[in-house]
């Protein structure tokens, strides 16, 4: 399942086994996910915080021109 904030997941984030967080708008959200340091998800698309083992990872991701990766950053999603 993915939701684009913590609402949206319903039971789900707090019942799942394994989850990923990534950036977000709400600090709040990430709090409640467990993640300790929000910053370090910020400004690296692709880069997330694993749980249960709380590993930062990088997400693999297909290479773009500079303005592509700035309009997915400035829009939360894909262009």
């Amino acid at each position: 399942a993915y939701a684009g904030d913590l609402a949206g997941a319903g039971p789900f984030a707090a019942h799942a086994a394994n989850r990923v967080a990534g950036a977000s708008s709400a600090p709040a959200d990430l709090t409640a996910l467990g993640v300790l340091d929000g910053d370090e998800l910020e400004g690296i698309i692709g880069r997330c915080r694993w749980f249960p083992g709380d590993d930062l990872v990088q997400l693999a991701m297909p290479d773009a021109v500079v303005e592509t990766l700035l309009a997915r950053r400035s829009s939360g999603g894909a262009s």
